[in-house]
């Protein structure tokens, strides 16, 4: 809320700024670099008061950063363009170039970072399922009465706990080999059949 209020104020202090020192019958150019500034200033606030949740944090300040170098280089343009330039078309095209290169690099990285939040989601997902699965083969441990299976099993156990988790397609096609294996095994020895489970390991 306070964040909101002072973005608001310091709109307000732009334009009293701008109406105090530019006459209102000004060139073109000038209302363009206003009009630009403008709008940039509503991205730049928008930006900053749009909700972020917890888990994107860290990613989602990369969207009020662009913002906010989009609005100063819009702004120092605009300043430039009114001292210097009478062309319309020539302010025009800046501002055009300025805008097109900003909703660019924005969509590029709004596209990274549902891309990481999308795969951190899947790492924390996948670490949870292994430690699931960690857990069963200890028990199954537990209740194994024939020592060399128990023994295999706990070799089992120590590959998946210290399981990378799909640091490549290789090791993920064995982790998935053994996760489905998991199943097989743990309908084996409630079972108590010794041998099938030996010769699955």
């Amino acid at each position: 809320m306070l964040l909101a209020v002072v973005l608001q104020l310091v709109l307000i202090v732009l334009n009293v700024l701008f109406f105090l020192w530019v006459d209102t019958d000004c060139g073109a150019v000038v209302w363009i670099s206003y009009a630009c500034a403008t709008v940039a200033y509503i991205v730049l606030e928008t930006a900053y008061l749009l909700p972020r949740s917890d888990k994107g944090r860290a990613w989602g300040y990369v969207i009020p950063y662009i913002a906010t170098m989009f609005f100063v280089v819009d702004l120092i343009a605009g300043v430039l363009l009114s001292l210097f330039v009478d062309s319309v078309a020539f302010a025009l095209t800046v501002h055009l170039i300025i805008i097109i290169s900003f909703i660019v690099w924005g969509a590029l990285h709004i596209g990274a970072n549902r891309s990481i939040s999308k795969s951190l989601e899947r790492q924390t997902q996948d670490a949870q399922y292994v430690k699931i699965v960690a857990a069963r083969l200890k028990a199954m441990a537990i209740m194994v009465k024939d020592e060399n299976v128990r023994k295999e099993i706990g070799k089992l156990y120590d590959v998946v706990y210290a399981s990378p988790i799909k640091t490549n397609a290789m090791a993920h096609e064995y982790e998935m080999k053994v996760f489905a294996g998991v199943d097989e095994l743990e309908v084996m020895v409630a079972a108590e059949q010794w041998m099938n489970a030996a010769e699955l390991l």
